[in-house]
């Protein structure tokens, strides 16, 4: 273990899609943030629900990765979508380095890179090395 990191990572569903002629509704789903080995979920319960999910976690000298995913999906059913807003390490927001990312679709075994739209259930993934002090921009120790 190099260091203690706390990750906060702010993200919204979106349930709905109301265009002129066109409403489709989704169900609302849970999603699990994972750093390493520890990890956090949410259920949302309602369109355009905000969360910040938090963890502490120790990271380590090689790569690390931060995962958000869609849990407990099933098949056929039309799942909301997930915006990732925020990623912010010790509470200071990463800024234009969470583009460094790639967004995984399930159904299709696609990969977006940079994408923050979690149109349909898959998994976000981010990684990084320390010492994240050095490599972030705007993130010191006082």
């Amino acid at each position: 273990m190099l260091e203690l990191l706390t990750v906060s990572l702010q993200c919204r569903c979106e349930m709905f899609e109301d265009l002129k002629q066109f409403v489709s509704k989704k169900e609302p789903h849970c999603v699990e943030l994972s750093l390493n080995d520890v990890s956090a979920e949410h259920q949302f319960t309602m369109n355009k629900e905000e969360v910040s999910l938090v963890l502490t976690s120790p990271i380590y000298q090689s790569q690390n990765r931060i995962c958000l995913r869609y849990k407990n999906i099933s098949e056929g059913v039309n799942y909301a979508n997930t915006q990732i807003l925020a990623l912010k390490f010790y509470g200071c927001n990463i800024g234009l380095k969470i583009f460094d990312s790639v967004y995984t679709r399930w159904h299709d075994a696609k990969d977006y890179p940079g994408f923050l739209y979690m149109g349909y259930p898959g998994e976000w993934v981010f990684n990084f090395k320390p010492p994240v002090a050095k490599n972030f921009v705007g993130i010191c120790f006082g």
